[in-house]
């Protein structure tokens, strides 16, 4: 286990109450939160969809305000002492989305970071140029959904392609390690010495429920504690979190 001065970041939950395809309400949202807290994640980073073609970045920071205040008041409900939540959103790369009106407010709460999904389909060019015109024009870092999902997609070339975007982080669901093709290419990550961060990506208490641990007890086994620190370390300072 990672030592007490290394803060755990989840940096990819859908904990908020009805926002999407995550939690359906405000008490499903605390038990995935408790889950986290349990697993001694000290900073959890609420990220629900972001879809530009749905609604505007307004209608969603208004509907992310309402589910934030639903679950903070069940939190005090329950007696819920820390206040682990940092709002952000998983922004879903469309074309367009460059052009949206006040797209650099769905950055993580705190921090210039953008967290981008991917479609699920091999690159075709424009979906790189969207994320670099959008963090050229706002002075934004990029921080890449859940890379690992795509090397069932991907060719190399494709992930060469994310690897040349300035400041780009990768973030990993923290289950890839239950998948030796998934964990090797983490650990692949580390060692060229790529940005990556660990999140749970968890929508749920039942088949994608919170697993942050697991990647962490995996690398704490694979990397010596020089190497399983360091990379802790680097993760608050990607992320801005002390």
């Amino acid at each position: 286990m990672p030592s007490e001065k290394y803060m755990l970041i989840d940096t990819h939950t859908h904990i908020l109450p009805d926002m999407d395809d995550g939690a359906p309400n405000a008490e499903v949202g605390v038990k995935m939160v408790k889950a986290l807290l349990n697993q001694g994640v000290r900073s959890i980073f609420a990220t629900p969809h972001y879809y530009h073609h749905l609604e505007t970045v307004s209608e969603f920071l208004n509907r992310r305000e309402k589910a934030y205040l639903e679950i903070m008041s069940e939190m005090r409900r329950q007696g819920i002492a820390e206040r682990p939540i940092v709002l952000g959103a998983e922004v879903s790369i469309e074309r367009d989305l460059q052009y949206a009106q006040g797209v650099e407010k769905l950055c993580i709460e705190g921090t210039d970071i953008i967290l981008f999904e991917l479609p699920y389909s091999r690159l075709k060019g424009w979906e790189v140029s969207v994320i670099e015109n959008i963090i050229f024009k706002h002075r934004l870092r990029p921080m890449i959904a859940h890379v690992d999902r795509y090397l069932d997609v991907f060719e190399e070339s494709d992930f060469m392609q994310l690897y040349q975007i300035p400041d780009v982080i990768f973030q990993v669901d923290a289950s890839c390690v239950d998948k030796f093709r998934y964990r090797s290419f983490l650990m692949k990550l580390i060692k060229k010495g790529r940005r990556v961060v660990l999140g749970s990506d968890c929508h749920n208490m039942g088949t994608r429920k919170p697993d942050y641990i697991k990647g962490i007890q995996y690398l704490g086994k694979k990397l010596d504690k020089e190497s399983f620190n360091k990379l802790l370390y680097n993760m608050q300072e990607i992320l801005n979190i002390t």
